[in-house]
């Protein structure tokens, strides 16, 4: 079984995961040094995971969005965000709260929740952050 989780990597490791990644997987790279503000990291999101509607002013909405991805007929997903540590330098609470929800909803959504609350099945979503 596998297991969603955070993991800081090098750059080596993230790439050897991204070639060895199967075709039916999301992926999405973030250049966490363009991301510093919740508008410009929902925007990437968004057009990365081809969001039905903008999240910009409901981090709800995002929630909603991101724990659905019927849209996109992918068994996994992985989100990269390079140079993480300059990742909303100047914004470490909306920083955290992005990591938050990773951590207590979506990641967990996607592990085991999402067969007890929707028709979806489980599906690997893994978050790797390089600096």
């Amino acid at each position: 079984m596998f297991r969603n989780e955070i993991i800081k990597l090098n750059h080596e490791q993230v790439k050897q995961i991204l070639k060895s990644a199967p075709d039916d997987f999301l992926v999405v790279e973030i250049n966490g040094e363009r991301i510093q503000t919740w508008e410009q990291y929902t925007l990437t999101i968004e057009k990365n995971m081809n969001f039905p509607t903008t999240c910009i002013d409901s981090i709800a909405r995002y929630e909603d969005w991101i724990c659905d991805l019927e849209w996109l007929a992918k068994r996994g997903f992985i989100i990269v965000i390079y140079n993480f540590d300059k990742f909303m330098k100047n914004n470490p609470r909306i920083k955290g709260t992005i990591l938050c929800g990773f951590e207590e909803l979506i990641l967990p959504w996607w592990q085991s929740e999402v067969e007890k609350c929707s028709p979806r099945k489980v599906s690997p979503f893994n978050v790797y952050l390089v600096d």
